[in-house]
Formats: C-alpha cells, structure tokens, sequence
C-alpha cells in the first residue's frame, strides 16, 4: 500500500506562508531554515520514512487504480496532548504512482488549499490544515510556466474509501480487517465490530457533507480516492462557496454534468458510502445472505439518515430549535424560493441570523412572504435564547467569496501578499461583522468566478 519515495530537492526554497499557530499546536520547534529546508523537500526531518501510499478511486463514477502522484507523506507525528496526525509534502516530485505527471505543483493552487483550509477550520468544519506554503524557485510547466511551490498538508490521517477499495480489489482480506481495525482506533471510533464501524463512519462523513451543506460548500470533486475515514474535509481543488442560491452549481471545469454540484453532495456522499460498504462487506458475520441483507440495511439507514441530518442542519440554520412535522417541506420551499430570486446563500441567512430585513425588502412574492411570516411565527412562539444561539453558531456573516480568493491569490503570485494576509485574517474570524465589510457584499457578474482548477 505504500513506497518509499523521496522528495526531490529543490533550486531556491523561501517561504511563502507559515502557519504558526498549528505549528505551535504540533508543538514542534524548528528554526525558520529548517522548516524551509522540511517544507522545501530538501531535507527529511529525522525519524521522518518518506512514502507514497496506493489508493483507487471512483472518479466521477469511474473505477481508477490510483496513488499519490505528487503528494509524500513524511510520517506520523504524536502532539503534546497525544493526538496523532499525518505531515505530507505536495508538491514534492515524482512518486511510484505519478505515472507521467512532474509530482510538482503551482504557487496558486497551494495558496489556495492554505487559505481555504484555514477558512474551513474556522467554520468549525472538519479539515486537513495547512502547516505552510514553501516557493521552490524553480518554474512548473502547465498552459505557460508558473512558480513553483509545495504545500505542508496535516490531517488526522490520509485513509480515504480509495485506500479500501484498493485493498477490497486485491482481495487481501485479512489486511483489509487490519486496517478497519487501524482506523477506528486512530480516529477514535466508539466500536471495534465491523457493523459499528460502518454506523460511526457512516455517521461521520455525513455530518462533514452536512456542513459543507450548512454554509454553501461547493467540494467540487468528491471522488472516493478525495473522502477521507477521518470525516475530515480533504483536497481543495476545484472548490467554493456558493453566491446567489444555484442548487446545481458546479465549479469544477470537469464537471460538465452537475454531479458534483451543490444539491448532489448529499447523494454522492451516500454513493461513496455505498461504496466503501462494499468493499468492507465481506468482513461482516454470518452467510453471504446475511451479509447482504446487512448490507442493504445499513444502504436505507444512511439515506434515512442523511435526510434526517440535513432537516436538523437546516433546523438550525434558520433557528428552528424543535422539528415538527413537516419541517422538512418547509425548509425546501425555502431554498427553492432563495433560488428562484436567486438570494445569496450567506448572506440570506446572516440577515435572519442578525435581523437585516431591509435585506428582504426588494423581494415581491407572495409565497416568500407567506414563508418569512411563519418563520416569524415560529420564532415567537418557541425559546427566542436558543433559537439564536441555533442560528449564530449555524451561520456565517462573512465566507471566502471566490472573487475576493482569485484577487488575493494573483497578488500573491505577484509578490504582494497583503490582500492575502487580511483575507485570511477575515476568514479566521467568520462571524465578526466588524471586519467582514466589503468582504461580504456579492460579486457583480464581471466578478463571479465560474471555475476554479486543481492545479495538477
């Protein structure tokens, strides 16, 4: 499942970013140099047995034999507290699964990951962090030659529903139960049978798919070789937030279908699940009648499950503190008519969440009306404290607008990273309205951004 794999130096390392507060929580101490020399690839810190791990995937619904083609994992680290992460390297060079690609990556897509990664973790959304961004000097041949650089990836860990879908394929059983085990103790799951494991995994990727759902998260390429067992949000590549409420909306430039559009992550992430049950299925007890029966049961209790978790997410989001009968009706209706005025998503729910509703005044329709007066119904007649509290932890004022992240990324690639630096800072702090400003007002149409690109 893994070869070692050594990152390949690079010409003129210096750093782009450093995030010193993860560093801190890492509780790892190092010179400005060293990191460099680490996050560069030119030296392996000590301990550290440099590897790409094989994985397959279902990309876009196609079954690939896959690995890490530009991505080496540098090993496990043990923080203070005792939590364990993995530390990747992408960006750094060819690997055993790069097939023809050059393992390298661009100075924006890097600065991308970093900045949405870190957005991601302060919307209290599960998510691999970016430790830094290191420039290699060196250019990277795409459509035209861009700065080279390497990204520092931590995440909880990087088996994803690929990692058991390869092992699944080979048909090594006894590993496959080895590495079920392997990731329920790493990730802290409550159970060590098989069928807990699946309730609990199930269970947690639907609450990340949730939260996406809860801000307007566009993932963009949720292949199974991109869902980690974690929960954990992993790869930001062809991602964003959505502006006006489209359900499809797709940013990737891939997805010519829509299949990984907004509306659809719920599905997906049920199909990935599907998947991954699959392929752990034969580790179940009994027949291979029973087998199956469990199986297509634990199929109806995701999909049972995932409508109920968004009805309680949507619940939430508008300060709904009980869910009633129907509720999961009315809160369709309501995203139907967000995106029939074509409402922005954020800033929709921030109006309701902190009373802007002059924001409202210019919608002329009966059945929005009907439904903005039994919200204000309900809220009158349940405990007005919590509903808040439901409603502020739920929604964000201020997310990174694709317009905003676009401008700061090319002025970094430019060599000014002050619009960057004060995006982030804006980011981190998601719900202060005092410094959100003009971060928060709507693209025009010259300045929505219809796709963003992976960068490989």
């Amino acid at each position: 499942m893994v070869r070692p794999a050594l990152p390949t130096p690079v010409a003129s390392p210096s750093m782009a970013i450093f995030n010193e507060p993860l560093a801190k929580e890492l509780g790892i101490q190092a010179t400005q140099s060293e990191w460099v020399a680490w996050g560069s690839g030119n030296q392996v810190p000590a301990g550290a047995h440099a590897v790409a791990m094989a994985y397959s995937g279902h990309q876009y619904g196609h079954y690939t034999q896959l690995g890490d083609g530009r991505a080496i994992l540098l090993g496990e680290h043990v923080m203070p507290h005792g939590g364990r992460v993995d530390i990747q390297l992408k960006g750094a060079g060819v690997t055993p699964y790069s097939r023809r690609g050059d393992g390298r990556a661009t100075l924006g897509p890097m600065l991308r990951e970093y900045m949405i990664s870190e957005a991601m973790h302060a919307l209290n959304i599960p998510t691999t962090r970016s430790l830094m961004v290191v420039q290699t000097g060196e250019g990277v041949l795409r459509d035209a030659w861009l700065p080279g650089a390497i990204l520092t990836r931590v995440a909880a860990s990087h088996i994803r529903i690929g990692t058991f879908e390869q092992i699944a394929k080979e048909g090594d059983w006894g590993l496959l139960q080895e590495l079920l085990g392997y990731t329920a103790t790493r990730h802290g799951f409550n159970t060590d049978s098989t069928e807990g494991i699946i309730q609990e995994m199930v269970s947690r990727q639907l609450d990340t798919v949730m939260n996406w759902m809860r801000v307007g998260f566009v993932h963009g390429v949720m292949n199974t070789d991109n869902m980690a067992l974690s929960g954990e949000t992993l790869d930001y590549g062809p991602c964003a937030w959505v502006d006006k409420m489209r359900p499809m909306v797709v940013y990737s430039y891939i997805d010519q279908w829509g299949r990984y559009s907004y509306q659809n992550q719920p599905s997906i992430a049920l199909w990935n699940l599907g998947i991954w049950m699959d392929a752990v299925s034969g580790l179940l007890k009994g027949s291979d009648e029973v087998k199956a029966e469990k199986l297509n049961q634990f199929k109806i209790g995701a999909r049972n499950a995932c409508e109920q978790k968004w009805t309680r997410m949507m619940a939430n989001k508008v300060g709904w503190v009980d869910v009633e009968l129907n509720d999961d009706v009315r809160l369709k209706q309501l995203m139907g008519l967000m995106s029939r005025h074509q409402m922005d998503f954020t800033n929709t729910f921030a109006a309701l969440t902190v009373g802007e509703y002059g924001a409202f005044e210019s919608i002329n329709d009966v059945e929005w009306g009907k439904w903005l007066g039994y919200w204000q119904h309900r809220q009158s007649n349940q405990d007005a404290e919590l509903g808040t509290q439901l409603m502020r932890e739920s929604n964000p004022v201020c997310i990174p607008r694709n317009h905003w992240v676009e401008r700061g990324i090319k002025d970094a690639i430019g060599g000014d990273m002050s619009l960057y630096n004060r995006l982030l800072s804006v980011y981190r702090d998601p719900n202060n309205l005092t410094i959100a400003g003009c971060y928060r007002v709507p693209p025009t149409p010259d300045e929505v951004v219809v796709h963003t690109y992976c960068g490989t």
